[in-house]
């Protein structure tokens, strides 16, 4: 029997597909991609918002779920590295990197857009939360993470303890 990976089919028959209807291209991929991304993170603070859960602690348990993956950091610049690649993979615009082997200042912009936000009918500081997502992460590297925002524009510290 046919696998399910190229198959489609109703009432349990399986149809294997001859020719491939379309093409999509790595480029197309990757935009949906960033665009799940960032609907998984709005759509869980809308859904914090709406079952009157915690979204600090809802982001904080998230942190926490993958802090075990972030095992392959060796360095300071290591750790930024893979919070800035998280970021950039959710459409984020990286605008400045600095700092050394002990301390790093990042800014970036690019997220929530006006659009994504009335989609799920949230205000920017309800997104606010998401950020406490590295702080597990960090923490389990011996680094701390903060962050402010202005606007559109985030800038976070991460510092080696």
């Amino acid at each position: 029997s046919p696998s399910a990976a190229g198959t489609h089919g109703r009432k349990g028959k399986a149809i294997m597909l001859k020719e491939k209807p379309f093409e999509i291209t790595p480029s197309q991929i990757a935009g949906f991609a960033i665009a799940n991304a960032r609907a998984f993170a709005l759509g869980g603070a809308a859904y914090c918002r709406d079952h009157q859960q915690s979204p600090d602690e809802y982001w904080c348990y998230m942190g926490c779920q993958f802090a075990d993956g972030w095992n392959w950091v060796k360095s300071s610049e290591d750790l930024v590295f893979g919070i800035i690649g998280n970021l950039l993979s959710m459409g984020f615009e990286l605008l400045d990197v600095s700092g050394d082997e002990y301390e790093y200042h990042v800014q970036v912009i690019g997220w929530p857009t006006d659009p994504e936000l009335d989609y799920f009918d949230l205000d920017r500081a309800d997104t606010e939360a998401m950020w406490k997502i590295f702080i597990p992460i960090c923490d389990a590297q011996a680094h701390d993470f903060a962050w402010h925002r202005e606007d559109e524009l985030v800038t976070f510290t991460v510092t080696r303890r």
